[in-house]
């Protein structure tokens, strides 16, 4: 992503949600990806999904994050 190659970013984040689905610091980084293309219904859904993953895991932090993320994206 710091390279500026959205599309590649966006390849690696997909690629991890598919096989690490309960790693919850993906979806933040994905969501903001999202926000960036301007995909911001891409972005809210990978938001939720994380939510609710930071949820299942007792990870406050994240959700948190999830959420504060999720609320900017509906200001």
């Amino acid at each position: 992503e710091k390279s500026e190659d959205s599309d590649m970013a966006l390849s690696y984040y997909l690629e991890l949600v598919n096989e690490h689905p309960a790693y919850v610091g993906t979806y933040y980084h994905l969501g903001k990806l999202y926000e960036k293309l301007g995909a911001f219904d891409k972005a809210l859904e990978i938001y939720d999904i994380g939510i609710k993953t930071a949820k299942a895991s007792g990870d406050q932090h994240s959700l948190s994050e999830l959420a504060a993320a999720r609320m900017n994206i509906e200001d």
